[in-house]
């Protein structure tokens, strides 16, 4: 073989090898392609989630202000009814008190009644006498 077929087939070769080295340099590239794509795609689902999270921690922090409103109101109610219930045992207590006034009143009025009864009694007895 001469130098020239050699260089040839050495050149054919060379060109065999640049032929599959474009193939998959093309095959490559459009992978590359996909990839970017895919790339992209999933860029877009973080930024959507991040923005749900976004969403969600507004959410919670509303909800978070909602239950600690909640909190306070039944604290609130809480004390206002033991307040209540202090208060209902004093009423209680004053209720007692006044039926007892009353039956002393009421016992004083009867004796007052029966001594002018007597006293009554007593002057018509003086008048007949």
């Amino acid at each position: 073989m001469s130098v020239l077929e050699d260089i040839d087939d050495r050149l054919k070769q060379l060109v065999i090898v640049v032929e599959k080295l474009t193939s998959y340099t093309g095959a490559y590239m459009e992978l590359t392609h996909a990839q970017g794509a895919r790339l992209d795609k999933i860029t877009e689902v973080i930024v959507s989630q991040s923005h749900n999270m976004e969403r969600l921690l507004h959410i919670s922090i509303s909800q978070q202000e909602s239950l600690t409103t909640t909190y306070k109101t039944f604290n609130e109610q809480a004390s206002a009814i033991l307040e209540l219930s202090r208060s209902m045992r004093d009423a209680m207590e004053s209720s007692r008190e006044l039926l007892r006034m009353t039956e002393v009143a009421s016992d004083l009025a009867k004796n007052n009644q029966a001594t002018i009864r007597d006293l009554l009694e007593e002057l018509r007895q003086s008048r007949n006498n």
